[in-house]
C-alpha cells in the first residue's frame, strides 16, 4: 500500500479545524493484533515520558514525543491521527516527518529551554564538577544540531 506524504495543504487542513484525514507515510499497521498492541503501548510510554521530560530538568522531550508517532503508525491508525492533529505537538511532528525544519522561533526555545533546564541541573540537583561538565557539552551538542536542522519559514512570513 503506498500513501502519499502530508503535504501543505493537509497542515492548512488542520489550521481550518478539519485535520489530517489522508494517507500518511508513517502509517504502516502491523498485521499482528498483539503486536499493534505493544505498538500502542510504546506510544503511550513514549509520549508519557516525553510529558514528564517538561517537568524534570535533564530530562529530553522532543525525541519522545517524535518517537511516539512511528509508534502509533505502526499500531493504531486512530491515535497516529490523534497525535498529528494534537494542537500542541501535531504541526512540529508533520514538519519533522517532512524534513520541513524547525522555524526559528522553535529554535531560540528549544535553545533557551535546554540552557534553563542544564543551568537548573547543574546549579541545584548536581554536585559533582565532572558531571556538570558533562552536561554542559551535551547542551552545547544538542544545541549546535537543532541549529544545524533546515530552517522552516513560519506560516505567513512575507516571501522575499
Amino acid at each position: 500500500m503506498t500513501n502519499a506524504p502530508l503535504t501543505e495543504q493537509q497542515g492548512q487542513a488542520r489550521a481550518r479545524g478539519k485535520g489530517v484525514t489522508e494517507p500518511c507515510d508513517e502509517l504502516h499497521l502491523s498485521r499482528s493484533r498483539v503486536l499493534r498492541r505493544v505498538y500502542v503501548a510504546l506510544g503511550f510510554v513514549s509520549l508519557v515520558v516525553g510529558l514528564i521530560g517538561l517537568l524534570l530538568p535533564i530530562f529530553p522531550t522532543s525525541p519522545f514525543v517524535l518517537l511516539a508517532a512511528p509508534l502509533f503508525g505502526r499500531g493504531s491508525e486512530r491515535f497516529y491521527r490523534w497525535l498529528l492533529n494534537n494542537p500542541y505537538c501535531g504541526q512540529q511532528i508533520r514538519s519533522w516527518r517532512n524534513n520541513e525544519g524547525l522555524t526559528i522561533r522553535m529554535k531560540l526555545l528549544i535553545t533557551l529551554a535546554i540552557a534553563g533546564t542544564m543551568t537548573l541541573s547543574t546549579v541545584f540537583f548536581v554536585p559533582y564538577v565532572p558531571v556538570k561538565l558533562i552536561l554542559f557539552l551535551i547542551a552545547i551538542a544538542v544545541s549546535v544540531y537543532i541549529w544545524r536542522q533546515p530552517t522552516k519559514r513560519a506560516a505567513g512570513a512575507e516571501q522575499a
